[in-house]
């Protein structure tokens, strides 16, 4: 909705007359200035703002009465906005106002003026028109705006948790951990126009994350044992499927992957028995290769992000603290003796990182916040504040977008921007957004399902 400032008080200075007796009864009307003047009358031959001459600027004499001067205030006047023959027009869903002698719309609430012609006032509505669904030019990936948010497309249904999700050019790319969270996670993928699910691989070992690079698609497994067994793994095929191989064998607790072109970049969780303290980050070369140990003594890392010659992660920090004291590292990809640095600690659950060519952007859950700090670390930054649980991120060259969980367990998706302001609700789904990625024109990520026991889980997209 557009707003207007509000106006500075005008006083209007009237010249009054004043009456005398003269000796012989008659009655004097000599007045300030000039005899008989009237109110906001002036002895200059200006146009007066088009309310003829002989008016101060700003006035005009529109009613045509001598007796009264130059009444109209031209400035703000809605029906005679700059000059008495210009009245504001009316127009649907909008109140029509003057301000500095133009004439404005004032919208009325859930209505837009999008196309910014005058004459059909606020023409969209903003809680169910598809094409301006919530703000103007938010176009629907569907036809469907329910109260200002979009209804989100849906590129696959029917999916048993599905955990992480990545994008090519083409295809979206996601695991499912499975409905036993054991061994029958599956690899699948589906055009981004929609179509068909192509299932890559079955019975994998609890699936927990997935990256894309160049040919090929890459994940890990967490293994097949959640007491921590180290049959956990990093695998990878063609992206249009056949021949797995692994990467990466007997590992244990791999979790979130990224790669660039030469490596993949993993965590390993840690175990329970030491608090998941003994967490570590790995690499292993794409065409195969020894394990690198890159960290040490990570306590339950998570979220891992390449980024220029550094590799970054969060550490969520001990749930016995609740998970307030996170921390964000870095470690160089250049040095051949490299060591970690943290770069900031002791934040409160910190839910996921992201990394452009000049800040690292992160979620910290419960406090509904995103933060932008230096890739060299120090004071983070608020960029947008929510009521809600941030859950996943990813960036465009102008925003964030990030998932979120509501208070009564649905979820959501929003975008704000890098520079900070208020987060912009894109679409509405059912559960926890779990992995999310944007390209030129959507957003897409995957919903874990609401429940536990069924393939409920579902694939989205919808207009950044």
């Amino acid at each position: 909705m557009r707003t207007l400032a509000p106006l500075a008080s005008v006083v209007v200075l009237v010249a009054w007359s004043c009456s005398s007796s003269s000796g012989d009864g008659t009655t004097g009307g000599a007045t300030a200035g000039q005899g008989g003047g009237t109110a906001s009358s002036s002895s200059a031959s200006g146009a007066g703002g088009g309310g003829g001459g002989g008016c101060p600027d700003g006035y005009g004499d529109c009613d045509g009465l001598a007796e009264n001067g130059c009444e109209t205030f031209l400035v703000t006047h809605a029906k005679h906005c700059g000059s008495c023959a210009q009245a504001c027009p009316t127009s649907a869903h909008s109140s029509a106002t003057c301000v500095d002698s133009k004439c404005q719309l004032t919208c009325s609430d859930g209505f837009l003026d999008c196309n910014m012609m005058a004459g059909d006032g606020c023409e969209a509505a903003q809680l169910s028109d598809p094409k301006n669904c919530g703000a103007c030019g938010q176009i629907c990936a569907t036809t469907s705006c329910v109260n200002g948010v979009c209804k989100p497309l849906e590129l696959a249904t029917a999916q048993a948790h599905p955990y992480d999700l990545a994008i090519d050019t083409d295809y979206v790319y996601w695991v499912n951990e499975g409905n036993n969270f054991n061994d029958d996670g599956t690899l699948a993928r589906v055009s981004k126009k929609g179509g068909k699910v192509e299932v890559l691989a079955t019975a994998l070992l609890t699936a927990s994350s997935v990256a894309v690079g160049g040919s090929n698609v890459y994940w890990t497994s967490y293994g097949n044992d959640l007491t921590m067994s180290t049959n956990g793994g990093v695998f990878t095929m063609a992206k249009t499927g056949g021949m797995i191989t692994q990467l990466a064998k007997n590992q244990l607790a791999a979790g979130a992957i990224a790669v660039d072109a030469d490596n993949a970049y993993f965590v390993s969780a840690g175990t329970p028995a030491k608090k998941y303290q003994d967490g570590e980050i790995r690499m292993v070369p794409l065409k195969g290769g020894n394990v690198v140990t890159l960290a040490t003594a990570q306590t339950a890392p998570n979220f891992i992000a390449p980024g220029g010659a550094y590799l970054y992660w969060v550490d969520l920090g001990l749930e016995s603290n609740m998970y307030l004291d996170s921390s964000i590292w870095r470690i160089s990809l250049k040095d051949p003796s490299p060591k970690a640095e943290k770069l900031n600690d002791k934040l409160p659950f910190v839910n996921q990182v992201a990394v452009d060519a000049t800040q690292l952007f992160y979620a910290q859950a419960f406090l509904g916040g995103i933060y932008r700090m230096n890739l060299a670390g120090g004071m983070g930054t608020l960029v947008g504040s929510t009521k809600l649980n941030p859950f996943s991120l990813d960036l465009d060259p102008t925003n964030v977008y990030f998932g979120a969980t509501e208070p009564k367990g649905t979820g959501s998706i929003h975008r704000v921007p890098k520079a900070g302001g208020k987060p912009f609700q894109l679409a509405a789904m059912s559960a926890i957004p779990y992995g999310l990625a944007v390209d030129d024109t959507r957003v897409y990520w995957a919903d874990f399902g609401p429940t536990d026991a069924s393939d409920d889980g579902t694939i989205y997209a919808t207009t950044k």
